[in-house]
């Protein structure tokens, strides 16, 4: 299903820098023919991404109990890295939902920069600038990110990694970086790489010459050969406590440093640039020796992990070869077989969760870390969007963005139309009137046109919003001007293109739920007052009924299986007015250990109580896959609600309760 294609060839997964391999090698080649399988992999992907997006817009993984912002900030990065444009429906409520959000933790914090820097838009660099401050906070003397506390286990290299990628955010936003934490990062990441050694290095597969860093001249893995030599190498580990070497630190530590290399940029001090491209040639050559795609060396997990380091470590050094290995090719041709990918178009590792994993797999694919046209869903030239579905049928050329708000524009017109309306000029004497889009058939948007003046590559541009989930056929016509007619009138008769269609699918439309989603988001109470919740029973300490009003989707208030007349009552410090209630139970599944769990029991009726009434104000069957809006007779100056579960999906018995309240 083409839910993210992007039109530009091959360019956004296939990117190429270096010079041509030798003969014989020609892995280019071979990514070409994979390139079909990458796309329909990454289409189903971020398909089943996009479905996993709760009500308020967040995401939750398996590790959203420990970083609720990080899967939200994680998720949503993804999907502009995928292609989506921050207009897109998804990721609009994601980056609402970030900026209603403050992160906590050093991995919640770079991935919320990343997010915020992945849209391009210049509105967001006050909130990145804001949160640089936040993760500067988190650096330790010596130069390594940790978890705020207490307890504080102290820094390692994993949260090091993150806090290098936001430092990289901030810098590409146009925020400047201290150069104080540059050096201290880089001090902390050369003290984690382990002991340089003599080895005997492997034959490199693949024979490229060494590439070149952007206009630098500075060259890093310059001893590539096809036959085994002895060199040195060097990996990188944990933190102090673990110092076993992996593939996975080794990427992030080489990682961390080139990162630190760019954010200096030519200020770079040359004692700093010869340490950094020693340190990274003794981890590429532990890479040569401990090379695969198929796992972390030296661990049984963190797979997936380990591929996007990978990935950020050939983008960063501008290399389609890293260690004498094409490592896209073969990481993406490991990625898309051996049915690692479910059918639902996820990925799945039991450290990772199936959230984590997933989004990893979608930024090695895309090639994330790449700076360059095309890879964040906007050209790097101008605000024209990359186009999601493309018509070159016809004489006029169509192309589509988005879903479900569909964005829609002329791209051109036909060669034929072109040579018959030139007449001797150097460029054709197009004049359009208008140009009317249709779906299946019915006209949606009409644009009018100039005729008095030359078509210069107008675009018409139009928005239609789906309202159905389904596959629609669109297509445009553009009313144009006769050759040599130079003006319009009731005499002139008009020549009509037509485009081919394109099938546009809608797999997540805007629907009315969501639309009141947005306003229970914008209004609720809940965020401004003091709430004191009582419960009949709560299952355990992460059930706790104040998870209902702690304005996340991902926590919930479950009573105990034995309760016979489950019950919450929220009392407001100060009465609010109040004429609706969202109550949301979420019961799309969060994965633990790498599988979804059996979703809990569901509430299936509830009685409403306003301000102590005995008789219930409203009672009310609930839906299963949204939230329920229960609007009151008439607004209300609202103390005490209370909601008693009248029926639920397991009978008598069984743990059910509440995700969210909202009250507005």
């Amino acid at each position: 299903m083409d839910v993210v294609r992007l039109y530009l060839g091959s360019l956004l997964a296939t990117l190429v820098f270096a010079s041509d391999p030798a003969p014989g090698q020609d892995y280019r080649a071979e990514l070409r023919k994979l390139q079909p399988t990458v796309d329909a992999a990454i289409d189903r992907g971020v398909k089943w991404l996009v479905e996993q997006q709760l009500p308020d817009g967040s995401f939750g993984g398996v590790h959203a109990g420990l970083f609720p912002n990080g899967e939200t900030a994680l998720s949503v990065y993804t999907l502009l890295k995928s292609g989506l444009l921050p207009s897109h429906p998804a990721v609009a409520r994601g980056l609402e939902w970030l900026k209603r959000h403050e992160p906590q933790k050093t991995y919640s914090t770079a991935c919320q920069m990343l997010a915020f820097e992945a849209t391009k838009e210049p509105g967001y660099q006050p909130k990145i600038k804001a949160l640089l401050k936040l993760l500067l906070r988190s650096q330790t003397r010596k130069g390594g990110f940790e978890y705020p506390g207490p307890p504080r286990p102290g820094p390692d290299m994993s949260n090091a990694q993150y806090g290098a990628l936001g430092l990289r955010a901030a810098m590409l936003a146009g925020v400047r970086v201290p150069p104080s934490a540059l050096t201290r990062l880089m001090e902390f990441a050369l003290d984690h790489q382990g002991p340089e050694r003599q080895v005997r290095l492997p034959a490199d597969p693949v024979m490229e010459g060494p590439g070149k860093t952007g206009k630098r001249k500075d060259r890093y893995d310059r001893t590539p050969s096809d036959k085994e030599r002895n060199g040195y190498a060097a990996g990188f580990f944990y933190d102090k406590r673990r110092p076993t070497v992996t593939g996975s630190m080794t990427t992030a530590g080489m990682g961390i440093l080139l990162i630190v290399r760019d954010c200096w940029g030519k200020k770079i001090p040359k004692a700093a640039k010869s340490r950094i491209r020693k340190a990274v040639e003794l981890g590429l050559n532990w890479m040569r020796q401990n090379w695969t795609v198929a796992n972390n060396p030296g661990s049984p997990a963190w797979e997936f992990y380990y591929l996007y380091g990978l990935e950020r470590v050939g983008s960063l050094l501008l290399q389609d070869v890293v260690a004498g290995h094409p490592w896209y090719l073969e990481g993406a041709r490991h990625l898309t077989s051996g049915g690692l990918q479910a059918k639902d178009g996820s990925w799945t590792r039991r450290a990772a969760g199936q959230l984590t994993a997933t989004c990893f797999v979608l930024l090695f694919l895309k090639r994330a870390t790449w700076v360059g046209r095309g890879i964040t869903g906007k050209n790097a030239d101008d605000d024209v969007p990359i186009a999601q579905w493309v018509s070159e049928d016809g004489d006029l050329r169509l192309r589509g963005n988005g879903t479900p708000k569909v964005a829609l524009w002329v791209d051109g017109f036909s060669r034929a139309i072109q040579e018959k309306w030139k007449s001797g000029r150097r460029r054709p004497d197009i004049r359009v009137l208008r140009v009317s889009y249709y779906v299946d058939g019915k006209p949606i948007a009409t644009v009018e046109g100039k005729p008095s003046r030359m078509w210069k590559g107008e675009t018409f541009a139009a928005q239609y919003t789906f309202s159905e989930p389904g596959t629609f056929s669109v297509f445009a016509k553009a009313e144009l001007l006769p050759p040599g007619a130079k003006r319009h009138d009731a005499d002139t008769k008009t020549v009509t293109v037509v485009s081919g269609a394109l099938n546009i699918t809608v797999v997540n439309p805007a629907s009315t739920w969501r639309t009141e989603m947005g306003r229970a988001l914008a209004g609720n109470v809940v965020e401004k007052a003091r709430i004191k919740v009582t419960t009949s029973t709560e299952a355990n300490r992460r059930s706790a009924g104040d998870l209902c009003v702690d304005g996340r989707e991902t926590t919930r208030w479950l009573c105990k299986v034995d309760d016979a007349k489950p019950r919450i009552q929220l009392r407001l410090s100060k009465p609010q007015q109040v004429q609706n209630i969202m109550v949301s139970q979420n019961l799309l599944a969060i994965g633990r250990g790498g599988r979804r769990p059996k979703p809990p029991a569901a509430v299936e009726r509830i009685a409403v109580h306003i301000n102590g009434s005995k008789k219930p104000t409203v009672e009310i069957d609930l839906l299963l896959d949204q939230p329920t809006r229960v609007e009151l007779p008439a607004k209300v100056k609202l103390g005490t609600l209370r909601i008693e579960i009248l029926k639920r999906s397991s009978g008598r018995t069984g743990s059910v309760g509440f995700s969210e309240i909202y009250l507005y």
